[in-house]
């Protein structure tokens, strides 16, 4: 609709029969003129709504004005000094209040009759004429919200065919790395030395000896670490873990987030395993595009999402076998995260923080390279909020504060932050005391030369 036709089509004031019925009437509050007319070439229907306050004061210009057709409305405000326009359905331009109901009253039958004949295509000849209108606006914004989710949609869905298949592999690296944490040895308690078992981990059956219930120890076949478990005792047991996948794209790297739920039941030789994939975030040189599995705009459809960032992984094993070929001639080439991932098997990583963190703390790859493991895990938090570091260091000693001397053994013991301060705090004292007793020794020596 063309606005500038609409705003010179003349205003409709309130009739006298109108103010008539707001001085006589309690019950309603707004009242309601309609008539259809021909506005550029268009057939529209020109809704005027009055409030019964001011018709009382023999004020009769309309507070709103609704042009409608029966594919889109706007509305005319003259709340304000200066008439404005609205997209809001005439629902919600009302004020309303939880105690009171808002009701709204056609001015005569002919206003009755020309909303009754405009939206007969509803087929909802049980309704008032008024909630025809509140109906009709209402279809009306369902079909341009769908088609507004429509284009969304498209949009994310074109993002969406980058992300190619997962590797063969994954699973089985799921099973035995990710959640390397969830490896158990069930067996069959009796009195005899050697009882009859079975291991999660290398799907074998062991004989073990001398085992008790949920306690720790290692596979006889495998030599992994295990918690035993009695069969008869651990009938339902869920662990849960934390994944990530890499994976090169035409403009960067997308980084694949999974949430994994491993069930053991009765049957405990063939658990269950779930991997839903819950996020996923582009890398493009400086852009971070985020995408969430999710109810799409609370519509009950379960799809990807832009824009969210709700789903945190804090500690999620990292798939390494391709990092370093997704990673190569990014800004993160030589971030390290490869040897972080792969301190320890199934070693938690934050995989967004580490990304983040590398771009203003670049002195992260000379920690993870040098061993400083507690340091990063701590730097890649999204608590940490410690400076402590000297960011200009052109090597590790700078960064840190520290001599070649010390910096060894705060490598050896591969120390936290909050060490890394208390040692610092030590050293700085005991520099203070051997200074404070080099000068009394000193003042002593003069005073013997006197």
């Amino acid at each position: 609709m063309d606005k500038r036709s609409l705003k010179r089509y003349p205003i409709k004031m309130a009739s006298k029969s109108t103010v008539s019925q707001a001085c006589r009437i309690e019950n309603t509050d707004f009242y309601l003129h309609a008539h259809t007319a021909l506005i550029s070439h268009q057939r529209i229907l020109i809704v005027s709504l009055y409030d019964k306050n001011k018709l009382r004061n023999k004020e009769k210009d309309p507070l709103f004005r609704i042009f409608m057709t029966k594919e889109e409305y706007i509305t005319q405000d003259f709340c304000e000094e200066k008439p404005v326009w609205r997209t809001a359905r005439i629902k919600y331009l009302i004020e309303s209040t939880w105690y009171k109901k808002i009701e709204i009253s056609c001015c005569d039958d002919r206003s009755a009759a020309v909303l009754n004949r405009f939206f007969s295509y509803l087929n909802m000849e049980k309704l008032s004429p008024v909630d025809k209108l509140i109906k009709g606006q209402k279809r009306i914004m369902e079909k341009r919200l769908e088609k507004k989710h429509q284009r969304e949609k498209s949009k994310i869905d074109q993002k969406m065919r980058e992300v190619k298949k997962l590797p063969k592999n994954f699973m089985d690296w799921i099973d035995e790395t990710a959640m390397a944490h969830s490896r158990y040895i069930y067996y069959q308690y009796s009195r005899k030395k050697y009882m009859d078992g079975y291991c999660t981990h290398c799907h074998s059956d062991v004989k073990v000896s001398g085992v008790k219930h949920r306690k720790i120890g290692v596979c006889p076949n495998c030599g992994k670490k295990v918690l035993f478990l009695a069969a008869g005792k651990a009938t339902r047991i869920l662990d849960h873990g934390e994944a990530v996948y890499f994976q090169k794209t035409k403009k960067g790297f997308v980084v694949r987030f999974f949430s994994i739920y491993k069930y053991y039941g009765k049957h405990y030789k063939t658990p269950e395993i779930r991997t839903p994939e819950l996020k996923r975030i582009f890398y493009e040189d400086t852009k971070c595009l985020k995408y969430e599995w999710r109810n799409f705009k609370q519509t009950g459809e379960m799809r990807w999402c832009a824009g969210w960032d709700c789903y945190t992984f804090y500690d999620a094993a990292c798939y390494t076998a391709n990092l370093e070929k997704v990673l190569t001639g990014t800004p993160y080439q030589y971030c390290a995260i490869k040897q972080f991932a792969d301190r320890y098997e199934g070693a938690g990583v934050n995989v967004p923080y580490y990304l983040k963190r590398y771009g203003s703390k670049p002195f992260i790859e000379y920690m993870v390279k040098a061993g400083l493991y507690h340091m990063v895990e701590e730097l890649t938090q999204p608590w940490y909020f410690f400076g402590e570091y000297n960011q200009d260091g052109k090597n590790l000693l700078e960064v840190l504060g520290v001599t070649r001397e010390q910096f060894r053994f705060i490598q050896q013991n591969d120390m936290y932050s909050f060490e890394f301060r208390t040692y610092k705090k030590m050293l700085s004292q005991k520099n203070v005391r051997y200074r404070k007793t080099s000068a009394v020794s000193v003042n002593s020596m003069s005073v013997i030369s006197v």
